[in-house]
């Protein structure tokens, strides 16, 4: 499972890659940064709402807004942090 070794340094490496991805407007990248969030995302968003649909249309809504303002977005040193902020 990804989550287990997510506390390696090259895995980090690895996520600021696909961040720099996107930054680029590189849909791949979005695409790999949902399926790697997605279901942390979505644990996140049932302890605070608890209802199902409404947190999968606000994850969706997330990640069509990375897209939509790529090119403003920052360099960032935590990707998983930086998404579960903007998702709160």
């Amino acid at each position: 499972m990804y989550r287990a070794i997510k506390k390696n340094s090259e895995v980090d490496v690895s996520e600021r890659k696909v961040w720099k991805g996107l930054r680029q407007g590189d849909l791949n990248s979005l695409g790999m940064l949902y399926d790697l969030y997605v279901d942390q995302l979505f644990s996140v968003g049932m302890k605070m709402i608890k209802d199902r649909h409404l947190v999968q249309d606000q994850i969706h809504e997330l990640f069509l807004d990375l897209y939509k303002y790529h090119g403003k977005l920052s360099e960032v040193q935590n990707v998983g942090g930086y998404l579960v902020t903007s998702f709160k």
